[in-house]
């Protein structure tokens, strides 16, 4: 069996990012494929410039271990940076962020900007294939976020509520949608809470925010869902809400079609892709205004089981054994050759 090496700045088992679940959700089926074996640096996440640093130094040093594998398939800029000056055959997969230092909250990070697109650059030259999870660039493969389903959609009459999934950040605008809960009629509110599964910077000003709206009691925190539970988790809720301003193609979304919710998102990187007006969902322009959000969330509740059935459809685009086969192929034709 051929050996086959995954690079990333951290394990599969982590909750850190949207690259973990994806790792998880696609392992078993390269395990059926290849000998798969994982290398990444052990790293505290929040040290902006000494994590990268490091995480290419660690790869700088592991070009002998790296060698002794037929393909390694990267997650990272860092460690294909590093394999594109070495003879190993090696994939990469774009995660969205074509450039990570774009919509990085650390100081500093637009001077560190140049350097990541150079190092993109390098590196769709010397791959052997890229992969995007995200917007399509030319040389690039489309795959989608590969899902294993863990929950089975619950009847439609039976959900309630709305909810967001992700990093509680700035760029994630939840503000934003507290705001518009806050102004849905009555009689929404009173059927339908509001979810917000995920933690981050911003948290402590996102309750602040429920408070002074007057919906502290009809918005709930609820932390960290691991991605295998938040199928389960959206499948008792009636949609999913976002409102980025700047994305791929987030797994959150996957997630929640797989078990038929709608979605309501701005229109930023790839959602466009899968999200479709008046189908399973609506987007809003990146500078939406309230009332437009609002008419979109009314809309999809007037017409609900047509929304979730039409979600539910698209959902198997985001087959895990699917996307992964793909990938299998490709790497058992370079390696063939």
């Amino acid at each position: 069996m051929k050996r086959l090496l995954i690079v990333n700045s951290d394990p599969k088992e982590s909750s850190y990012g949207g690259v973990a679940p994806l790792m998880r959700n696609m392992h078993p089926y390269l395990a059926e494929a290849f000998d798969v074996t994982y290398l990444y640096p052990k790293l505290k996440h929040g040290s902006w410039i000494p994590n990268r640093v490091s995480t290419f130094l660690f790869f700088l040093r592991k070009r002998k271990v790296m060698r002794q594998y037929d393909f390694v398939l990267s997650h990272i800029p860092e460690a294909s940076f590093v394999l594109s000056f070495m003879k190993q055959p090696f994939g990469h997969i774009f995660h969205g962020n074509e450039n990570p230092m774009l919509v990085s909250r650390f100081k500093g990070a637009m001077v560190m900007s140049g350097v990541f697109d150079w190092m993109y650059k390098h590196i769709d030259k010397k791959a052997a294939f890229r992969y995007t999870i995200g917007e399509i660039f030319e040389g690039r493969k489309k795959i989608f976020n590969p899902i294993i389903r863990t929950a089975k959609p619950i009847p439609c009459e039976q959900r309630k509520g709305f909810v967001f999934a992700g990093r509680l950040e700035a760029m994630k605008q939840v503000d934003r949608l507290i705001a518009i809960y806050s102004k849905l009629p009555n009689e929404i509110q009173a059927e339908n809470d509001f979810y917000i599964a995920g933690s981050g910077t911003v948290e402590e000003v996102l309750k602040a925010k429920a408070r002074k709206m007057g919906v502290e009691d009809k918005v709930h925190f609820v932390g960290k869902v691991p991605n295998e539970e938040m199928q389960t988790f959206d499948s008792k809720c009636r949609m999913l809400l976002m409102a980025s301003t700047y994305e791929g193609m987030p797994t959150a979304i996957a997630e929640a079609m797989t078990v038929g919710l709608p979605v309501v998102s701005t229109d930023v990187g790839d959602i466009s892709c899968i999200v479709k007006n008046d189908k399973n969902g609506f987007l809003v322009p990146a500078e939406f205004q309230d009332e437009d959000y609002i008419k979109a969330i009314c809309d999809i509740l007037g017409d609900y089981d047509r929304f979730a059935n039409e979600a539910l459809k698209t959902s198997v685009i985001f087959d895990a054994q699917k996307v992964t086969q793909e990938i299998v192929e490709d790497i058992r034709q370079l390696i063939e050759k």
